[in-house]
Parts: C-alpha cells; sequence; structure tokens
C-alpha cells in the first residue's frame, strides 16, 4: 500500500482537457519553456520559487473573485411599496358599540 501511495504522489495530476486547454491559452508550451530558461530547480520550485508565485496569483484571483458581489436580480417593473402594520381586534372596538 506505501509503494502505491509513493507511485501516485511521483504521478503528475492529470488535467481536466477543458483545464488544459484554458492553461495552455493562457501559457503556452514555448512560454513556459521561455519563462523557465536559466533558471536552477531551487529557482523554479524551491521557497519563494517560480512554481510559488504562480501559485500565489492563481489563489488571490480566485479569493478575489469569492469575494465580488453576486449579481442581484433585475427589479420586476413597479416597486412594491410596504403596507402599513394593521390593527389586531374587532373593528368596532374604539367606537364603543358592542
Amino acid at each position: 500500500m506505501q509503494n502505491e501511495m509513493n507511485e501516485n504522489a511521483s504521478r503528475p495530476a492529470q488535467l481536466d482537457p477543458a483545464a488544459r486547454e484554458q492553461l495552455e491559452s493562457v501559457l503556452d508550451s514555448e512560454a513556459l519553456e521561455a519563462a523557465l530558461e536559466g533558471l536552477s530547480p531551487e529557482q523554479i520550485t524551491g521557497p519563494g520559487g517560480l512554481v510559488t508565485q504562480l501559485a500565489g496569483r492563481v489563489i488571490n484571483a480566485a479569493l478575489e473573485a469569492e469575494m465580488e458581489p453576486a449579481p442581484r436580480p433585475p427589479c420586476g417593473g413597479a416597486v412594491r411599496r410596504r403596507q402599513p402594520p394593521q390593527r389586531l381586534g374587532r373593528k368596532d372596538a374604539g367606537n364603543g358599540a358592542g
């Protein structure tokens, strides 16, 4: 079982085809290779490296998107006014009739 976990941990996660396509539209393979050119493994994956910075940007963008207010539904025509509260009890209670 431990070997299975190690094998799964060393395998890169497979991206959903739609996610892969979106990633390619933002950062194609050539641009990625150019960004990595001349960087040491430590500069890419180490603390404060390129991967950490990219992850931080993605997380911040996701958090900002969640913080945006939800769209309000459009008003459906005329504004409805609140009705005044109605008194409880008999209608003739105040005029002495009984």
